[in-house]
């Protein structure tokens, strides 16, 4: 038996959504209850298993006497007890053999006659209870004659019967039926509700499992405690102990690292990490509609959890939300390009990469030192805000450090032509790209125009490709294949070609909505498409 029905919640305490225990809790202390309950939330957030609760409540040995005692006195019991689980009504309504109880789904038995049908059944008492407890799920499905007659049985039920309407979409509903009903709603599972619910389920499987683990099932489950449960199950049924690489293994969408990575590039505006992530994305064949979720609730986090600072991280993270929240495609060949595009062009409106340390917070980003030691984090401010006090000590700019020849070195002829660097050209891109798809993408916009002593020249169409593959990183790359595959030391020139494609400032309407650089997009098109 699944997990989630064998956790499934057996009285009012081990409810998971504390907002609903507590408003259950209330009936029981009371002792009052209505004849109708509307219970309105999100999908896999308990409404089943608390209609079923409620049920065995209203008719256990332990309440019997007290609800009896209402049917014929009218008198409210001062107090109802958790059921016990152990008596035959209980068992039977646990079970769903219950005469007394009957669970109806409104997708499928949504039309006026299947109502009627209701109506005829419910004027007889209950054969093994005390309380018939009428559960319908989806009750928004219904047609708008099957609510008119329910409209009619709410508005004067018998005194025996009592309804609970289950939906996930409430305003569908019409708001007559609403009006009859004690609403108790119901909202997403926290991320602290679910990771104490796996918690307890892990316990009692004897299964070992960090936090760190839960709490990003937590994030995937998205609020729904049966999707929780029910992935926790698929990774760690039959272990005794859990590790990173099984959720890895079974969810790899689960990307809430690669999420972070992708805030950091962005905010640090760096075009080749960036690139790097989408094409880690594509290769591993991960779900690029859930890692943008995850991307967008990471920031979003961080939105609410600046919203009271009003500071200038405040405006980085509103400025970029605003740049990559681009409606889902899920019907598109590739659903995530236009989560791809928007993250290019809120980098390529600063090109400039960022030297930046890896943490923790994709909020935070270290501040570039000369040193490996003495790293130290601080809050990103957006680089257009940044002004350098007067007395501040001026820096010499951090630039990339590589190995190189000397002039000597770089002057020296080798044995080699440049029809065979041409000819060998599709083999330097196939093993460029087997070590780097972003420098590939850049290098397919570029072609070799000839050789001069042991430099290879490379012509770019566009100044963008010509700084990111003379970035000592990019190059040092492409020098590295060209030594394995010609067997000698070479190193790259590049220069701009086409007289040199400039950038023109024109409209364009691009999927973020805003106005961007024509050069810069084709420029990222002749890249990475």
């Amino acid at each position: 038996m699944s997990w989630y029905r064998i956790y499934r919640p057996q009285t009012v305490h081990d409810l998971d959504s504390v907002s609903v225990r507590t408003a259950l809790s209330r009936i029981l202390d009371t002792g009052d209850f209505s004849h109708a309950y509307l219970l309105a939330g999100p999908k896999g957030t308990g409404k089943t298993s608390a209609a079923r609760i409620l049920a065995k409540v209203f008719n256990c040995e332990k309440n019997r006497k007290a609800i009896e005692s209402f049917l014929q006195d009218k008198k409210i019991p001062k107090k109802l007890e958790e059921p016990c689980n152990t008596c035959a009504s209980c068992l039977a309504i646990t079970t769903g053999s219950s005469m007394s109880v009957l669970e109806m789904d409104a997708a499928s038995n949504r039309g006026i006659d299947d109502i009627r049908a209701l109506r005829d059944r419910i004027g007889l008492a209950p054969p093994d209870g005390v309380i018939s407890v009428i559960i319908v799920d989806e009750v928004h499905m219904l047609t708008t004659e099957a609510f008119n007659a329910l409209l009619k049985v709410l508005e004067e039920p018998p005194a025996h019967v009592v309804f609970i309407l289950a939906t996930t979409d409430p305003q569908k509903m019409p708001a007559t039926v609403v009006s009859r009903c004690t609403l108790i709603s119901y909202k997403k599972a926290t991320s602290e509700e679910l990771v104490a619910k796996l918690h307890s389920i892990a316990k009692n499987e004897k299964i070992e499992v960090g936090s760190d683990i839960l709490t990003r099932i937590a994030i995937v489950a998205d609020g729904s405690f049966r999707d929780g449960v029910k992935l926790f199950e698929q990774i760690a049924q039959g272990k005794k102990k859990v590790a990173l690489d099984d959720l890895e293994s079974v969810l790899p969408q689960a990307t809430n690292r690669l999420s972070a990575d992708l805030l950091t590039a962005l905010l640090s505006h760096d075009v080749n990490a960036v690139t790097t992530i989408f094409s880690t994305l594509q290769e591993k064949g991960m779900d690029g509609i859930a890692f943008q979720k995850e991307t967008l609730t990471i920031a979003h986090g961080k939105l609410v959890e600046y919203a009271g600072a009003n500071d200038k991280r405040l405006t980085t993270v509103v400025k970029l939300l605003r740049a990559i929240a681009v409606p889902l495609e899920p019907n598109v060949p590739i659903a995530w390009l236009p989560f791809e595009i928007a993250c290019l062009e809120y980098v390529v409106e600063n090109p400039k990469v960022a030297l930046v340390e890896p943490t923790s917070d994709p909020m935070v980003v270290a501040k570039p030192t000369p040193t490996t030691s003495a790293k130290k984090e601080i809050p990103l401010e957006p680089a257009e805000t940044k002004v350098a006090h007067k007395t501040e000590e001026k820096r010499e700019p951090i630039v990339e450090k590589s190995v190189r020849k000397t002039p000597k070195e770089d002057e020296k002829d080798i044995n080699l032509d440049f029809s065979t660097i041409q000819s060998s050209w599709p083999n330097v891109l196939a093993k460029v790209r087997s070590k780097s798809a972003p420098v590939e993408g850049l290098l397919r916009a570029t072609r070799p125009v000839g050789i001069e002593g042991s430099r290879v020249l490379i012509e770019a169409s566009y100044q963008f490709h010509k700084e990111q593959l003379e970035l000592a990183r990019n190059s040092l790359v492409l020098e590295e294949i060209l030594e394995s595959v010609f067997g000698q030391v070479l190193r790259i020139q590049v220069t701009l070609g086409n007289g040199g494609k400039t950038v023109i400032r024109s409209p364009h309407n691009n999927v973020s909505g805003k106005v961007e650089d024509e050069g810069l997009i084709q420029a990222a098109e002749d890249a990475f498409l």
